[in-house]
């Protein structure tokens, strides 16, 4: 089977995982916190604190449902070699650097979130169009986060970070990037093409730059490294610290960042991504 078939089928185990995530979703409400079956379509739409834990633990079983399940189908059926390098056994300070160049991007990151929200204009049909999925994403997690609903941060840890970074990985870095590459031959075609991937399937246009931007990070990262394990530490490390700034900011989950950090971070995060390049373990990768 050729790597082209390969990718096309992909996408179908994509689609038949998102109808198994809501299968999954559906089930956990159901059996695990008795929401009756008429009540589950709608629990998101007006969420109170009473169902965060239920819709907190829906949308784990999502995630294994769309992002996880593809990638064991295609281990099952294409094989290891078809994914991206599992290895663990690489230079030890690839783990140790993965998480410090993601942190040192995050001024970056917020420069480019703020563009991605200036290119929405403001009252237009666009914002219109995309700014309630924006609204909604934000109210869940802000329900998620507050200390009345008595989720501890253990749980918050491991559905917000963890979870969305092993199963996010595995699948557009570890499975849909190495197929592109395979199928195209243009390796950094197939890297950007899987993060504007990666970053659409959140549905959550105002950051989609930055998430375009992290994508592609981590898809070097896989490349340079040889291996998936520091990409998958790195995302960790994002989502975490993300939700770290909400403790520190109260509200937002967005950190202030000043004009002198955002130098910084220019700094750190150019010299970092220098060091990883020249050490690169693919020296293919120009």
């Amino acid at each position: 089977m050729n790597p082209r078939t390969k990718l096309i089928l992909v996408g179908s185990f994509l689609l038949l995982g998102i109808a198994l995530g809501a299968v999954l979703a559906a089930v956990v409400a159901i059996y695990g916190f008795h929401i009756p079956l008429n009540d589950v379509a709608n629990i998101t739409i007006d969420p109170d604190r009473e169902l965060a834990r239920a819709i907190l633990w829906m949308n784990n079983a999502t995630q294994v449902g769309a992002f996880l399940f593809p990638v064991l189908l295609a281990y099952v059926l294409f094989g290891q070699k078809d994914l991206s390098p599992l290895k663990f056994k690489i230079p030890l300070w690839f783990y140790v650097i993965a998480p410090i160049w993601i942190l040192s991007a995050n001024g970056i990151i917020d420069l480019l979130a703020q563009l991605n929200k200036a290119i929405i204009p403001a009252g237009s049909a666009l914002e219109k169009l995309l700014l309630p999925a924006e609204q909604k994403g934000e109210q869940l997690v802000q329900l998620f986060l507050q200390s009345e609903t008595g989720i501890p941060m253990s749980l918050l840890l491991f559905s917000m970070a963890i979870l969305p970074g092993l199963c996010e990985e595995f699948l557009f870095r570890g499975l849909i990037q190495p197929l592109l590459i395979k199928t195209t031959n243009r390796i950094h075609l197939s890297v950007w093409v899987a993060a504007a991937l990666f970053s659409f399937i959140h549905f959550q246009f105002y950051g989609f730059i930055p998430r375009l931007i992290l994508g592609a990070m981590l898809g070097y990262l896989v490349l340079w490294t040889g291996s998936i394990w520091p990409a998958i530490i790195a995302h960790i490390t994002n989502n975490a610290i993300a939700l770290a700034a909400y403790y520190v900011n109260n509200e937002s989950m967005e950190a202030p960042i000043s004009t002198t950090n955002y130098i910084v971070s220019f700094i750190f995060f150019t010299a970092i991504t220098y060091f990883i390049y020249r050490h690169r373990q693919n020296k293919i990768i120009a």
